[in-house]
């Protein structure tokens, strides 16, 4: 299976678990709440460039890996813009070349450069941190 497939794949899985997961009215005035705060008033009409700010924030603040999850979560719920959504999926908040809908599946921390250590796919196969699904 080529690696662009196997990501597609993966990310329509990501979507898939996030309505899986349904979401509550208390989590919506949260996150909802917490994107204001970074002058982002409307979810569905978020950009690359307020998508990078969010990651510019997660990164300088203190944030468990649970939040991050049900963050993204609750943006894919949230029918974000196709690039918001590619900024958000794609940034590598810890720099060890591993991309967030990776570190989400994988089930590794987004804030921890795991580079060199092999970690178990969802697919059940073992792989190398530095090669894609």
């Amino acid at each position: 299976m080529d690696n662009q497939l196997s990501k597609e794949i993966a990310l329509k899985h990501l979507e898939k678990v996030a309505f899986v997961e349904g979401g509550s009215e208390r989590e919506d005035e949260f996150f909802g709440g917490f994107l204001k705060g970074l002058g982002v008033t409307q979810p569905s009409k978020m950009t690359e460039v307020d998508a990078e700010k969010l990651l510019g924030n997660l990164a300088s603040e203190e944030c468990s890996e649970e939040f991050v999850e049900s963050l993204v979560y609750w943006l894919l719920r949230q029918s974000i813009s196709p690039a918001a959504k590619e900024a958000i999926l794609e940034s590598d908040i810890d720099g060890d070349g591993v991309p967030l809908w990776r570190e989400l599946l994988d089930g590794t921390n987004p804030f921890v450069n795991d580079r060199n250590s092999l970690r178990q796919s969802y697919l059940g196969r073992e792989i190398s941190r530095g090669r894609d699904l």
